[in-house]
């Protein structure tokens, strides 16, 4: 009789079983890490990241058995013993953080990646039913990386991919009315924005026309540019926040893109420019996320309200206001509920409201991973 390893058991009482969740999980990180080309990356990392659940230890914990068990490891230890660096760091990291990477001498009761890679070779819990279900899939790198810094921000990219991938779906398992994503296309935002513009030409004053200029440029420009780095310089009265959404849209249509960013200083200006966004483009496509806005989740809360509380654990929304220190959490952080989010910035524009205000230290290693280097079209 063949015995069936679980992952999960819901509050119902139903089970979903480690196949299942490794396929599922998988599937999603393979989808969003063919943002940055790393399709083959991503569905290695996913159906890696559990196999430590194939063990016996675990699955007496799934039965109430308690016990630590350490499941996060073997999954690394395998893509390590694939020569999969990038994998391996992110399935060790899906649970408590990226790990350090350490020195090979570190004990297996250190944290570290190596620590932990020294404890795999010595004493992990059996797990080699997984060898019966599936098989690790080859996974080459999409690009050439030449330097710490794009290992690095190549692993973290990964690692979004995984968490956000695997928190999805034991979500979609656990809670089977559970609402994701959705939104108007980029194309029917840029077209919400055409129709709110379309009374302000032709233009009736002096200062209106300089305006309406400047509005011409941004939606010729958006539409023209390759991606890559851009600076809006202009006067404060000149229209800069409909100029600069304008140009997103339309350099979003032109390039196949999924979403528009605004990363901003103030809360003061971001609840400014959130307020114009939802007049244009409607309340179901804008996500205001920043310490001053609070989507608290109730048996009466409503759709909507569920809907935005959950997107502001991964940005999955065609437009997303918010601050300096979340943008800079998601690409710096070591923690799963920070980096959740990262990937979702791949395929976006990312405009930087009053960069000149951006803190020192957070712009020393935003230029040291040469942040315009990953193709990203940002907006200054």
């Amino acid at each position: 009789m063949e015995t069936t390893y679980f992952a999960h058991t819901s509050q119902d009482g139903r089970k979903q079983s480690v196949l299942a969740h490794l396929n599922g999980t998988a599937d999603r990180c393979a989808r969003f890490s063919s943002a940055f080309g790393a399709e083959e990356q991503g569905r290695l990392a996913g159906l890696a990241h559990d196999i430590g659940k194939y063990s016996a230890a675990f699955q007496r914990r799934l039965d109430g058995a308690s016990i630590q068990v350490d499941h996060s490891t073997a999954g690394a230890w395998e893509c390590a013993q694939r020569g999969q660096t990038f994998a391996a760091f992110a399935v060790a990291g899906h649970h408590g953080g990226l790990p350090d990477g350490g020195v090979r001498t570190d004990s297996s009761d250190q944290g570290t990646f190596c620590g932990r890679m020294n404890k795999a070779a010595k004493r992990l819990e059996p797990y080699d039913a997984w060898k019966g279900e599936l098989a690790l899939p080859s996974a080459s790198v999409p690009f050439q990386i030449t330097s710490g810094a794009e290992a690095m921000f190549f692993t973290r990219m990964l690692y979004s991919c995984l968490v956000d991938a695997d928190f999805l779906d034991t979500e979609a398992f656990m809670d089977e009315t559970a609402v994701r994503g959705g939104g108007s296309s980029i194309a029917e935002l840029d077209q919400k924005l055409q129709t709110y513009i379309a009374g302000w030409f032709p233009p009736k004053r002096p200062l209106d026309e300089q305006r309406c200029a400047l509005l011409r440029r941004c939606i010729q420009e958006g539409e023209e540019r390759s991606p890559g780095l851009f600076t809006l310089t202009i006067p404060t009265g000149s229209g800069k926040t409909v100029s600069s959404l304008a140009f997103a849209l339309r350099h979003a249509k032109a390039h196949g893109l999924r979403r528009v960013v605004y990363v901003l200083p103030y809360t003061s200006i971001i609840e400014q420019n959130a307020q114009v966004f939802r007049k244009i483009l409607g309340e179901e496509n804008v996500l205001e996320h920043h310490s001053g806005v609070l989507y608290d989740l109730t048996e009466q809360s409503d759709p909507k309200t569920i809907r935005l509380a959950k997107a502001t654990e991964n940005w999955d929304m065609p437009v997303v206001v918010t601050t300096a220190v979340q943008f800079f959490e998601s690409l710096f952080a070591a923690r799963s509920s920070k980096c959740r989010k990262l990937h979702n910035l791949a395929e976006s524009v990312i405009i930087f409201d009053e960069a000149q205000m951006l803190p020192v230290p957070y712009l020393r290693p935003s230029n040291w991973i040469r942040i315009s280097s990953t193709g990203w079209p940002l907006l200054l």
